[in-house]
């Protein structure tokens, strides 16, 4: 049975920020070092351990070391016709908590539906890698990360 565009459109925007009647409830964004397209074990990720490195929530920033309510991603994915494909790109800076050493280079992007272990629901690659220093807040800048459906 076909997908209307509006239910994908739906679907979407209440994955990506937990809103409406989405079943996923809150969603983390995670970042790692290698493909996530290529690997269906979490474990190969690479995602950082340690030095302050926690997943975060989507719909939430960390602004003044406390989680504080923000959308980050617009009400209505962009719909490209010639492809027939939503997309959603963040709209605002993603702040991560300080970086208590170095995580590495993180070109890659994956929303969990748990701050640990859990499902992915979406994964990609960032516009532009970040590479978290010690003591630097790590940021996920505007644009740098979309989701497109597939």
């Amino acid at each position: 049975m076909p997908i209307s565009k509006y239910l994908r459109e739906k679907n979407i925007m209440d994955l990506i920020n937990g809103l409406g009647s989405s079943s996923y409830g809150t969603t983390y964004l995670a970042l790692c070092a290698n493909n996530p397209a290529t690997t269906d074990d979490d474990a190969q990720l690479g995602e950082p351990s340690g030095n302050g490195y926690v997943r975060i929530p989507v719909r939430y920033n960390i602004i003044s070391g406390t989680q504080q309510y923000v959308n980050n991603f617009p009400t209505t994915p962009t719909y490209d016709s010639g492809t027939d494909k939503y997309s959603i790109t963040n709209t605002k800076d993603i702040y991560f908590y300080e970086a208590t050493g170095s995580w590495g280079t993180l070109p890659y992007f994956v929303i969990f539906d748990q701050q640990t272990g859990g499902n992915r629901l979406a994964y990609g690659s960032l516009t532009s890698a970040i590479s978290p220093a010690a003591n630097t807040i790590p940021v996920v800048r505007t644009g740098n990360l979309t989701i497109t459906e597939q």
